[in-house]
């Protein structure tokens, strides 16, 4: 009998996302292939409508607790720390660098790494190059586990390019979505693993009328 696969775990922003169907279609692509996956959100949905195809996703969902000190978020930090206090006190360092900004995003990380620890997950994918990737390296280095950025449109061309090679550098890999985006960022962090990944569509949906 073969062992379980361990779960990759999806952070985005918020979710569901009426205008991130890339994001939900790459979802049911990969239960498709029967890739276990653990979703978590940053943030709850806002639109007033939800695209259909989001009642067919089978993987669970969690949100990640907003940067305000509560029990639970404490109690999370105490488990991370207490697993691994040298990989806590190296992402509490990254992110002192960053300022006041830094520090919300790690006391975000710590409840996301300790779920990362309770669900098994190996590997931890971030959509976006701005703050969930930010979030994503942190709760990488408590957790123990790599990860990877998906880079879109304006997470890429609104940020600042120094905070762009440090994500870069960060993460195990960067995919986007088109070959000028490849290049605008391999063109910043020439040593990065940077790969294009094109956004596909269900051509049994999308098709010339017969």
């Amino acid at each position: 009998m073969s062992a379980a696969v361990a779960p990759l775990g999806l952070l985005v922003n918020a979710w569901p996302k009426l205008s991130e169907t890339f994001i939900l279609e790459e979802v049911l692509g990969l239960e498709r292939q029967d890739v276990p996956l653990r979703l978590y959100a940053l943030a709850e949905p806002t639109d007033a409508i939800t695209h259909g195809a989001v009642a067919r996703v089978r993987s669970p969902l969690a949100r990640v607790p907003a940067a305000v000190p509560t029990r639970a978020l404490w109690g999370d930090h105490a488990a991370v720390a207490a697993a691994a206090p040298w990989r806590y006190a190296h992402a509490l360092a990254l992110a002192l660098r960053r300022g006041r900004t830094g520090w919300q995003d790690f006391l975000r990380a710590g409840a996301l790494a300790a779920r990362l620890r309770r669900d098994g997950v190996a590997h931890l994918h971030a959509h976006f190059i701005s703050r969930p990737a930010d979030i994503a390296q942190l709760a990488s280095c408590m957790a123990g586990v790599p990860f990877s950025i998906s880079a879109h449109a304006k997470d890429i061309y609104l940020s600042r390019p120094v905070d762009l090679r440090r994500r870069l550098g960060a993460a195990r890999f960067t995919v986007t979505c088109t070959d000028a985006n490849r290049r605008a960022l391999a063109a910043l962090a020439p040593r990065a693993d940077v790969g294009l990944m094109y956004h596909g569509i269900d051509r049994s949906v999308f098709h010339p009328s017969q």
